[in-house]
């Protein structure tokens, strides 16, 4: 494949799959979609015995069939793709990386075309890419030549594609807490309803428990960390100004991190212009909600099980939710003050 130049951060040549060290595997409770012409290629294709008996119990039928998701492969009784094996994927360790469904091969990894740019971006809902967003100083975006297609094309006004690139230059303001810098795009994106929501005394506590009470449905990867922070603050929400005390003394790195994080996802996520099927100004509750449930769960979740991996373990879990759901139309639904979530 031809190279061409494409913008890229720094840690996007770095990843490299975990395989069975991963200890949440994206090969868990994830129905992949499967084309029609990779199904028939898959199931008509020479392979070992056990492989093809694997894969004659793989698919299962999609809700709506269509030539994108022809079939989906299913999960065992234990949540698991049914093709792993060990915690390698039988189908790649047998077969190689050419055979695997596109979303298989290219996950956490996204190639898009905005305008005439190319924008190689990661899902923080890999572990792996946290880890590496974590070591990270920055997350500036450098040109490189790269061999990839894009996945998808997506056309913006110079206005729209202007305002993206000020965004970009306030997370690189020093001189602001992270809070602040996200207020001071949700004022791009929505001055006069992100000013009437900020200006409300809601408690960003019980906001932020209505919420996860209402999420937790949508994404099973989410639910183990969910439900142990409910619990916590629920019966007890005094410990919070308590549990974060202890938190930001154990990462006192956690700031300049969350923000190469939220940064990191909002370009993923092509913000503010994340699903055409809402209105985009609404986009900032949202990112709002990202910062404030990115907080919140981490604290109540560490304060429990108070390590590394725990962390990055409950940061990948909600970017599974965020990245990957439909997350900021959903968020619109909920009669929250989403401004209030940066108090958090």
């Amino acid at each position: 494949m031809k190279e061409t130049v494409w913008w890229m951060p720094d840690y996007f040549e770095k990843f490299t799959c975990k395989t069975d060290k991963c200890r949440n595997t994206c090969c868990r409770m994830w129905k992949i979609p499967v084309t029609r012409k990779k199904y028939n290629q898959l199931i008509t294709m020479d392979c070992s015995e056990e492989l093809d008996q694997n894969l004659q119990q793989a698919f299962i039928l999609p809700q709506v069939v269509s030539e994108e998701r022809f079939r989906e492969i299913g999960f065992n009784y234990l949540g698991e793709c049914r093709l792993m094996k060990g915690g390698y994927c039988s189908l790649h360790a047998e077969k190689g990386e050419d055979y695997l469904p596109e979303i298989c091969r290219l996950f956490p990894r996204s190639y898009k075309k905005i305008n005439d740019q190319n924008l190689a971006i990661a899902s923080n809902a890999c572990e792996k890419v946290v880890e590496l967003i974590y070591e990270s100083e920055r997350l500036d975006l450098r040109k490189k030549e790269y061999s990839a297609m894009p996945m998808q094309s997506i056309q913006i006004s110079e206005e729209n594609a202007a305002m993206i690139l000020k965004f970009q230059l306030i997370f690189q303001n020093s001189d602001k807490k992270l809070y602040q810098k996200i207020a001071q795009v949700c004022r791009i994106v929505n001055y006069d309803a992100f000013t009437a929501d900020e200006n409300k005394a809601d408690d960003p506590v019980s906001t932020a428990i209505f919420l996860l009470h209402h999420l937790i449905g949508r994404n099973s990867a989410l639910y183990p960390y969910t439900n142990t922070v409910i619990r916590r603050y629920e019966e007890n929400p005094e410990l919070y100004e308590l549990d974060k005390e202890t938190f930001d003394s154990m990462f006192p790195d956690w700031m300049p991190f969350y923000e190469r994080l939220i940064n990191n996802s909002m370009m993923y996520e092509n913000f503010p212009f994340v699903d055409e099927s809402f209105d985009n100004t609404d986009a900032y509750k949202g990112l709002c909600c990202t910062y404030g449930l990115l907080r919140f769960l981490s604290i109540g979740y560490t304060a429990v099980h108070p390590s590394k991996e725990d962390w990055v373990d409950v940061i990948a879990a909600l970017f599974h939710l965020v990245d990957h759901t439909a997350f900021y139309k959903n968020i619109t639904y909920y009669p929250v003050n989403a401004a209030c979530m940066l108090k958090l």
